[in-house]
């Protein structure tokens, strides 16, 4: 059986903004939207994990955070170890795992502006 779906608009990303994109560009019936990226299971609040429902804590500090996130690690310099960067793999994007997460700045980027300001 050959299966095939087609349609106007396919939307890569159901972060916030291919979400909103998304549901305005449905508001047409006269044209097909697929927004893709968005896991399915959790139609209702009451069942969203407590990391993704309240984002009051470290995403990092839950070992089941990663069913959420492409598991991207980066480097802000090669002198640097690397560090986990959380990215949503759920509706929502990555917003929707934001649990307050901040980075510092690197030392070094400071004092380079500040030299270079200073010429």
């Amino acid at each position: 059986m050959e299966f095939e779906m087609r349609y106007d608009t396919v939307i890569i990303g159901a972060g916030s903004a291919g979400s909103v994109l998304a549901s305005r560009l449905s508001e047409d019936a006269g044209r097909s939207c697929f927004a893709a990226g968005g896991r399915a299971g959790y139609p209702d609040f009451e069942r969203l994990p407590d990391h993704i429902k309240y984002g009051v804590q470290p995403w990092y500090n839950q070992a089941v955070a990663d069913a959420h996130t492409w598991g991207y690690e980066a480097q802000a310099t090669p002198e640097r170890p690397s560090f986990r960067l959380p990215r949503g793999k759920v509706t929502g994007g990555s917003s929707a795992i934001n649990g307050q997460v901040f980075f510092r700045g690197i030392p070094e980027d400071y004092d380079d502006w500040s030299a270079a300001g200073q010429r």
